[in-house]
C-alpha cells in the first residue's frame, strides 16, 4: 500500500511486495546500524507484522522501520532508520506514527524499542518513556554455547 501525501516529495510504502535489500544495508550502515545478511533481512521482513518504507521524489530509500507484535499483547520496534540527509522533516515521526497506528489497531497493550542513547529525546518526544527498573538483555546466539 503506498500512503499519498503523507508526506510532500516522499513516497511511504506499507508492507511493500518488494524491498531492495542493498538500498536497506546501505541505508543501516549510514545512520550506524551495520549491515545485515540479505537472506536474514528477507526472512525478518517477511515475518514483521508491519513495514514502512520510505522513498524520495528520485526513488532513493531514505527511511525504513518494522513492527514485531504478538498480536495481542505485545509489540516492539525494530530497525527505525533516517537517511541522515532527511531527518528532521518528520519522516522518523511518520514511520513511527504509522507502526503505533497498526499496534492501535492490533489493541496492542505494550509497545517497546531498543535505541542507542542518543536517539533517547526522539522517542521521548513520541510519547515513549525510559523505565529505570528494566534493564535490557540481549545474548548473542553466535557466542553462546550450549
Amino acid at each position: 500500500m503506498i500512503l499519498a501525501n503523507s508526506l510532500p516529495g516522499f513516497r511511504i510504502e506499507i508492507n511493500p511486495p518488494k524491498v531492495d535489500l542493498a538500498d536497506l544495508n546501505s541505508l543501516f550502515e549510514i545512520v550506524g546500524m551495520g549491515t545485515r545478511s540479505v537472506d536474514a533481512m528477507r526472512e525478518a521482513i517477511k515475518s514483521s507484522t508491519e513495514i514502512v518504507v520510505v522513498y524520495n521524489d528520485r526513488d532513493i530509500l531514505v527511511g525504513f522501520g518494522r513492527l514485531i507484535s504478538d498480536g495481542a499483547y505485545y509489540g516492539t520496534l525494530w530497525d527505525i532508520a533516517v537517511h541522515p540527509n532527511f531527518q528532521k522533516l518528520g519522516i522518523g515521526k511518520m514511520i513511527v506514527a504509522r507502526l503505533l497506528a497498526k499496534c492501535r489497531c492490533l489493541q496492542l497493550r505494550m509497545v517497546g524499542l531498543f535505541t542507542a542513547l542518543h536517539n533517547r529525546r526522539f522517542y521521548e518526544s513520541l510519547g515513549f518513556t525510559m523505565l529505570d527498573y528494566i534493564h535490557a538483555m540481549t545474548l548473542d546466539l553466535d557466542q553462546f554455547e550450549h
